[in-house]
């Protein structure tokens, strides 16, 4: 009997002591356990990252349309990728509760850390700042993630119940990281006219104008008119449909000025029912020290890339990279039309 007492006595005072943890959590003293969290992510209408000591970074915004938007410390906007902006929000920022509070002893050195190195977190809500969180680096067993707001008096180590690891990469301030990789975006039922042009080969050009699915033409580049089977012709301006870029090259600004004084060897223009003109330009990419095949299968050295371009989309003075594997079926020359049977 006295066993069972011993057994039930110590269970409770388990039972109490993880009462009281809880407790501990939930006061002001360090922060509820979803203070940090919003509740409602899909009213974030603006986010603002920025790497506390540096220039760093990036700035969201949503239009009435609910349509993202990105721009980097260059102030120009282009459109965010919805997908990752969605982990943040619903993914992270729903679902972010406090695993703990630093203890007494570590409230300094972390606080330390936050203030040398973190990223500041604005979240508006219609418009309104409606948080703003300090996030840091991964607790030493990289379970979870530093964190701090102001309005409560130590840093927290936060966590997503069910994902195992932190969070800091969530809360990037790279470009790159949050931009559409979607370059080109025309339906087939908006598509004007697709021209393509072949710099050092002229002769290669042609021009697709669609009037409608019936009315579909192809037109070489003095302007004739040629035979091409309809069904090709629809193809190609389907294509225009979805076209990514693999990212952002990491070359200097100098070398990416000199690559866009050059001339593209193929340029590709969409012209949609609106009047609205989309351009991809292809640079070709001279071999390094990190190409896979620097030689062709005759054992010829290579001077570009195969699998690789750079590319000017809409005229922007940047570069990003595209693969060949998405581009090659939409670098069709003239030929290849008139090789049709």
């Amino acid at each position: 009997m006295k066993r069972i007492l011993y057994l039930i006595g110590a269970l409770a005072a388990i039972t109490l002591g993880y009462l009281l943890l809880r407790k501990n959590i939930n006061t002001t003293a360090a922060a509820g356990l979803r203070d940090f969290a919003i509740e409602k992510p899909e009213a974030v209408d603006r986010i603002f990252l920025s790497l506390t000591g540096t220039q760093k970074f990036v700035l969201m915004e949503k239009d009435k349309d609910g349509k993202w938007t990105v721009q980097g410390p260059d102030k120009n906007p282009l459109p965010a990728d919805p997908s990752n902006i969605d982990m943040l929000l619903n993914f992270v920022m729903k679902k972010l509760e406090v695993k703990f509070p630093v203890s007494d002893s570590a409230v300094e050195p972390i606080s330390r850390l936050l203030f040398l190195k973190s990223t500041k977190a604005e979240f508006y809500l219609n418009g309104k700042l409606h948080k703003t969180i300090f996030v840091g680096g991964p607790t030493p067993n990289s379970l979870g993630t530093y964190m701090f707001m102001k309005e409560v008096d130590r840093p927290c180590v936060m966590h997503v119940p069910g994902f195992d690891g932190y969070l800091t990469p969530y809360f990037s301030v790279n470009l790159s990281d949050w931009r559409s990789k979607t370059v080109m975006q025309v339906p087939p039922e908006k598509v004007k006219s697709v021209q393509v042009s072949w710099n050092e080969t002229p002769e290669m050009g042609w021009k697709i104008v669609r009037n409608s699915d019936q009315d579909i033409k192809l037109f070489d580049i003095s302007g004739h008119e040629l035979n091409a089977p309809r069904n090709l012709l629809r193809a190609t301006t389907a294509m225009m449909e979805d076209i990514r870029m693999e990212g952002v090259p990491n070359i200097s600004k100098a070398r990416m000025d000199t690559v866009l004084r050059g001339k593209p060897f193929y340029s590709l223009m969409v012209e949609d029912v609106d009047g609205t003109k989309h351009s991809i330009e292809l640079f070709r990419i001279p071999v390094s020290n990190e190409t896979y095949s620097p030689e062709d299968r005759d054992g010829n050295a290579r001077l570009f890339e195969i699998e690789y371009f750079w590319a000017r989309i809409d005229g922007r003075p940047e570069l990003v990279q595209m693969q060949d594997a998405v581009m090659r079926n939409r670098m069709k020359r003239i030929t290849d039309f008139q090789a049709q049977p």
